[in-house]
């Protein structure tokens, strides 16, 4: 993900959100949202609430520059779909940030 403001270029950047708490979910987007807005940024968001739907839709048609992507989901952790989207999918272009509301994360 590339932005040359010196030419006056626009890019897109292309976000994922995917964490099995929908408030946590809504909060993050507001303030990707939020942040997007007063710095004139052009974004787009996705939420998923599981990590298996979230590695189906990067091996499908989706494509996405950064990735907020919690620790502890159910059945596939972020830290697993992390792990498929570098090894099994070989993608080491997305930017993996992981997140968590516990405590014994920070």
């Amino acid at each position: 993900m590339t932005v040359d403001i010196r030419n006056g270029v626009t890019v897109l950047i292309q976000i994922a959100i995917c964490d099995d708490e929908i408030g946590t979910c809504a909060d993050i987007e507001n303030l990707i949202i939020s942040y997007a807005k007063s710095h004139a940024l052009q974004i787009e968001t996705e939420v998923f609430y599981s990590g298996e739907t979230l590695y189906d839709s990067i091996q499908g048609e989706y494509t996405f520059d950064l990735i907020f992507l919690d620790i502890e989901l159910f059945e596939l952790d972020g830290v697993q779909v992390g792990k498929q989207i570098r090894e099994q999918l070989g993608d080491e272009n997305i930017s993996i940030v992981y997140i968590s509301s516990k405590e014994t994360y920070a």
